[in-house]
């Protein structure tokens, strides 16, 4: 989890308790799987994440990687705020390290905010990340201010709210649930989506349908019954609009970065974000989402979840 490089006795080197601060932050970045796919290295004023299995990249999975990594970039540069420091944010790109995803640096001192510490603490208190929201209120203005709280270049929250989007997205759960049959956290993220609720199913509009959909067209109950789940409560889509590593990693401060703020809003934010393993899924939900470019994670929106007796 976390390298050190050799201490050159500058001065400027991290002391104990920035260190633990720092280690801290990663540790509660939200990831899905048991293994974390990065380390933490400390330099000279700097924190770096670099990827572990980065020969896998450009697969699907390290999509799914690389947005994880994310997630703890938003942790870490908040963190350095919290310290009392300036940062800036280097995102690696080409002509860097291969296995480097993004690197935090402390320029100068500066206060933190008095938002920028309450998050902070808020990363170390917030409940397992897979945790379920509880119903949503309804609450419109909430969500608007959900909506605009994203701070990430190059990124958009966007609602799913047209019907006929939540049709679309409900075929394409049902057929990701099926090709991922046997994906226990595939199953987890799904699992409320998959599972039918008979009172609550609404007629969903047909509409002429691409051919990613057409897998799972004849199964027109379960897509009813998905359909109503997503109607239930906001769905939010986390878009790029390109598609390299950049845009992955900053996808994944994006979910992070919504969670955080719906934490500051009294809400609760479940990202999904397994089925964009498969290719047909992803490139359904821009094309069938009218989105104009690449989907990295669904969030499902609600109430904290209510504590376990």
């Amino acid at each position: 989890m976390l390298t050190r490089r050799p201490n050159r006795q500058s001065g400027d080197q991290w002391s104990k308790t920035e260190t633990t601060t720092l280690l801290n932050a990663v540790r509660h970045a939200p990831v899905l799987h048991p293994e974390r796919p990065y380390v933490l290295q400390l330099g000279e004023r700097t924190a770096s994440l670099y990827q572990l299995g980065a020969a896998q990249r450009h697969e699907r999975a390290g999509i799914n990687r690389l947005v994880y990594c994310g997630t703890a970039l938003a942790n870490l540069f908040l963190a350095v705020r919290s310290l009392g420091w300036r940062a800036t944010m280097e995102i690696a790109g080409d002509g860097m390290e291969p296995d480097l995803v993004a690197v935090v640096r402390a320029v100068a001192r500066a206060e933190p905010t008095a938002a920028e510490l309450w998050l902070h603490r808020r990363v170390e208190r917030m409940d397992p990340y897979w945790a379920e929201p509880s119903p949503w209120p309804g609450e419109a203005t909430a969500l608007d201010r959900l909506l605009a709280s994203n701070w990430c270049p190059g990124t958009d929250l966007r609602l799913l709210s047209d019907r006929s989007e939540v049709a679309a997205a409900a075929r394409l759960v049902l057929h990701a649930g099926r090709r991922l049959d046997g994906d226990r956290w595939c199953a987890d993220e799904l699992r409320p989506w998959l599972t039918p609720q008979p009172s609550a199913l609404s007629p969903v509009p047909t509409t002429e349908q691409r051919p990613v959909a057409t897998l799972v067209e004849p199964y027109a109950d379960a897509v009813c019954a998905i359909a109503a789940r997503l109607v239930s409560g906001p769905v939010l889509l986390v878009c790029t609009r390109g598609d390299t590593p950049r845009d992955h990693v900053l996808a994944g401060a994006a979910v992070q970065n919504a969670r955080l703020a719906a934490a500051a809003l009294g809400l609760w934010v479940r990202p999904v974000s397994r089925l964009i393993r498969l290719d047909e899924v992803r490139a359904g939900l821009a094309e069938q989402l009218g989105v104009d470019g690449y989907v990295h994670a669904l969030l499902r929106v609600g109430l904290p979840p209510e504590p376990e007796s």
